[in-house]
């Protein structure tokens, strides 16, 4: 879906972006120089990640910055990143991370050059708190309507009368699917029952081809749009969200009376299957996305769970082929070998080129590949790794530490593939970009990634530091 993302998401997005790039004022005498991004570090929560505009220079010979937090406890330790040298780690607590809800700020303090006369300068980072999964959830939660529907922008203080509501269930299903997460792991049921809140929402609105439109107007009077961005992976990530349910509640009953909406879902999906195995995004956009596509491939081999799960053998066989048949699909149309990069799209249009690719800017090109890193290749370490090293050199080697690329399936790739720095520096990127205009989508992905983390030997919960 998200190879065609609205543009007012991406607008949003980018505003986001210039806010959060300018909200930090420099000290005098310090021109641009400031830090640009905090937090504390997701892989050791003894730590905070220190991310500058540029490189910090300190002209005198062993004149290292003094890192504070909160303005009187030093740092027990700085590490400065070889790859990146606008990127410290900095760690600040012995045992124990910081407690949840506290609000912090780091302060530097650089020395003047060794032998002049010149006074050491200091500069303030903005705010910031621990994040954790529960934190995360607790978040998504609240910003839930009553009737189930989980809208794009997070709203922790509840929706008023009169509210401007935007619900996409594409970017729901996230949201959701970091509710069960978050449910496994906390096992507070209120995880559980908003994510199977949102579920009944959707289920209750597919239309005769299992299709859902989006929402929008005034809360609490919002209606249907009668439009959607696409078919393909609204369904493919509904199917997803439901199948991770059902894993984590082991609720068979509610499985089975649900199951003429996967088939729902599944036929959704169906509905714009072409002979070669990849669907267009919507019957009436012809264009067959690397996304898209690499999202319905999840979507049957969840429905194929949930058949087999209720011992329903045809369908599961049925739905398995699909998948693998689109595998290849992907493989075959949109991996493009001269260039070790996947395409963007194909597509039916004689207005479009037959295969759509551009290196130019991160969405939608890098984006694809951070797809590709995720879903596809988990299985092909060497062709990620090829992969990872062209995106990382093209976007994020020279811009990261100044630029606010804090999309989660960047921090997912970055996560899988050079958790340090990159992850680290798209971490502390989110962080700052959540306070400012939280998604509810984002804060659910960022709950699964937290979960990955943790599943690959790191507590990842923002709240305390494993074992060294």
């Amino acid at each position: 879906m998200l190879g065609n993302l609205p543009a007012a998401i991406l607008l949003m997005g980018l505003l986001v972006a210039l806010a959060i790039g300018c909200n930090a004022t420099p000290q005098p005498g310090l021109g641009s120089f400031r830090i640009s991004a905090v937090a504390f570090s997701p892989i050791d929560a003894r730590e905070v990640i220190v991310v500058f505009d540029e490189a910090v220079q300190t002209a005198g010979q062993g004149n290292k910055p003094l890192f504070l937090l909160d303005g009187h406890k030093a740092a027990i330790k700085v590490w400065r990143n070889a790859k990146l040298p606008q990127v410290f780690r900095v760690r600040f607590f012995q045992k124990d991370g910081p407690s949840e809800g506290t609000t912090h700020h780091v302060e530097v303090v650089i020395p003047p050059a060794a032998g002049s006369r010149g006074e050491s300068r200091t500069i303030r980072s903005n705010s910031f708190q621990a994040i954790s999964m529960k934190s995360l959830a607790d978040e998504i939660v609240s910003s839930q309507l009553p009737d189930g529907a989980i809208p794009v922008g997070a709203k922790p203080g509840g929706w008023k009368p009169g509210d401007q509501v935007s619900i996409i269930p594409y970017f729901s299903h996230f949201a959701a699917k970091g509710l069960v997460t978050a449910y496994q792991r906390c096992r507070d049921l209120r995880y559980r029952n908003a994510a199977r809140k949102w579920l009944e929402w959707y289920m209750e609105r597919m239309d005769a081809n299992g299709v859902v439109t989006d929402y929008a107007g005034v809360f609490p009077a919002y209606t249907s749009t009668g439009s959607m961005d696409s078919t393909d992976a609204y369904a493919a990530r509904f199917v997803e969200a439901f199948q991770r349910y059902l894993e984590a509640t082991k609720d068979l009953r509610y499985a089975r009376e649900r199951y003429p909406w996967v088939h729902k879902a599944v036929a959704a999906i169906n509905l714009t299957m072409n002979p070669d195995g990849l669907t267009w995004a919507k019957p009436d956009y012809r264009v067959k996305y690397l996304m898209d596509n690499t999202e319905v491939v999840l979507g049957y081999r969840a429905a194929a769970e949930i058949a087999a799960m209720l011992g329903e053998a045809d369908d599961a066989r049925v739905w398995r082929e699909q998948a693998q048949k689109t595998l290849w699909a992907i493989e075959k149309k949109l991996y493009l070998k001269e260039k070790g990069l996947y395409a963007i799209s194909v597509a039916d249009r004689a207005w479009f080129r037959t295969t759509w690719f551009r290196w130019d800017t991160y969405y939608p090109e890098g984006m694809a590949q951070c797809f590709a890193i995720i879903y596809l290749l988990r299985s092909n370490p060497d062709r990620a790794t090829q992969i990872w090293g062209k995106f990382r050199d093209r976007f994020l080697r020279s811009s990261l530490a100044r630029e606010n690329l804090h999309d989660v399936f960047m921090l997912h790739a970055s996560m899988l593939m050079e958790p340090d720095p990159y992850f680290l520096v798209a971490w502390a990127r989110f962080v700052k970009s959540k306070e400012h205009r939280p998604y509810t989508y984002a804060l659910g992905y960022v709950v699964e990634v937290l979960d990955e983390l943790a599943k690959r030997g790191v507590r990842g919960d923002g709240t305390s530091a494993p074992p060294t």
